[in-house]
């Protein structure tokens, strides 16, 4: 009886450190910027049959009581000390990469361990209602990522490209000026009701300012706020032209 209480006391308690070892593994590959990559797994070469059945006897050592409890700790205390070493290893092999810079705004957002562990499927889920628009100016092209808020407010949500040299208010100004000429482009049609800004709707845009110099390509979302945004721009470009004609006039 004493035996098998031995056994069972050691086995779970080494079970538990083998659980814990792997967990701060994991914390402190996701803590310095890296993602675990499913696929470097497939690419790894096969386990020669030597060091295979040397495995295998491992494996079949931690029943022995104390002897697993021996070996789950020095593992532990072996991974602990190496951690800089086996993250170089891992990432050699491919088994873990950095993180780009949205999976990290991702993480950033919910900074969980199921976020880092599912961080593709986690970013996907987070851009997937996201509205998109390639700015292309003067030293190179710029991907913004936003919503449009109540309010005709904006929020940025991801900047990629030429664009992360400017500030928050200046990247919303690059969207402001891409929807004016969506609004000026509708006033000059005398196409400006509900229903033809509705049915701008899933309209891919392509404005060119300047000889070609400057660029937007986005497409109108069938967001509420979105069409507000877009009303108002054109009420605010009515008002600026008749306070033009009112000033040419005096």
């Amino acid at each position: 009886m004493n035996v098998l209480w031995l056994w069972l006391s050691t086995t779970v308690l080494s079970y538990g450190i083998e659980m814990k070892t792997v967990l701060e593994l994991f914390k402190y590959i996701i803590k310095n910027g890296y993602k675990i990559n499913p696929e470097g797994y497939d690419n790894l070469p096969p386990i020669p049959d030597e060091v295979q059945q040397e495995l295998d006897e491992d494996n079949l050592k931690m029943v022995m009581p104390l002897y697993n409890l021996i070996y789950s700790m020095s593992l532990y205390h072996f991974i602990n000390n190496n951690l800089d070493e086996l993250i170089l290893a891992l990432e050699t092999l491919n088994i873990i990469q950095k993180r780009d810079d949205l999976e990290e705004k991702t993480y950033q957002e919910n900074p969980t361990l199921l976020t880092a562990l599912s961080i593709e499927e986690s970013t996907r889920k987070a851009i997937k209602d996201k509205l998109v628009m390639q700015y292309k100016y003067y030293y190179g092209d710029s991907t913004i990522l936003y919503n449009t808020k109540e309010n005709n407010k904006l929020d940025i949500y991801y900047v990629e490209g030429e664009a992360t040299r400017f500030n928050i208010d200046d990247v919303k100004d690059i969207i402001y000026t891409g929807y004016y000429y969506v609004g000026c482009q509708l006033i000059n049609k005398g196409t400006t009701s509900d229903d033809d800004i509705k049915n701008l709707i899933g309209t891919p845009i392509e404005i060119v300012e300047e000889e070609g110099n400057i660029k937007y390509e986005f497409t109108i979302d069938k967001s509420e706020n979105t069409q507000s945004l877009i009303k108002e721009i054109i009420k605010d470009i009515k008002k600026e032209t008749l306070e033009l004609k009112k000033t040419s006039t005096t």
